[in-house]
């Protein structure tokens, strides 16, 4: 959970951390931040926002926000270069991303290839950069052709539950 500036992780006592989980947090721990100190980079990508809200699946709190639009990209594009995937599983899950309104992760993916793990200066230093390495009009020309994935159907009603016994309900309701 994060409130402001202030950041909180919650984990349920058990066998198996959620890695994944905590890692994506503590990215927007350190990323958040970024597209608000440079305001200038980051207004001058905001076209990509009207890409975006076009895609059906793209959570609600995407479509008018640049900023969180743009960390959640950035955040995606860290963890898939990260992960080390081959190549094969790089490209279904770039395009899964993109097919989902995450419409710069391929972009943002490709410049931290670039210019990021070559240079010297560490990420809330980098990160003009980074926006400044993204062509408006070549992506703008990419994304006029990308396909947004649809809505998933509701899943099928389920069955009627079998009836609970007496000592189940009294379980259900203490």
């Amino acid at each position: 959970r994060n409130v402001g500036d202030r950041y909180a992780i919650m984990l349920r006592p058990g066998a198996e951390l959620p890695l994944d989980d905590i890692r994506h947090a503590y990215l927007h721990y350190l990323l958040d931040p970024l597209p608000l100190r440079y305001k200038a980079a980051t207004n001058s990508k905001r076209i990509f926002l009207n890409y975006a809200a076009r895609a059906p699946r793209l959570p609600a709190e995407f479509k008018d926000d640049f900023e969180a639009l743009l960390t959640e990209c950035l955040v995606k594009a860290v963890e898939l270069r990260l992960s080390k995937l081959s190549p094969e599983k790089l490209a279904v899950d770039i395009d899964a991303a993109e097919s989902s309104g995450f419409v710069l992760v391929r972009a943002l993916h490709r410049q931290l290839l670039r210019g990021f793990d070559q240079s010297e200066p560490p990420m809330n230093l980098f990160f003009p950069d980074l926006l400044r390495g993204i062509s408006l009009g070549e992506e703008g020309k990419r994304l006029e052709a990308v396909q947004f994935a649809p809505v998933e159907a509701a899943p099928a009603a389920a069955e009627p539950a079998a009836e609970l016994s007496e000592l189940d309900e009294w379980i259900i309701e203490g």
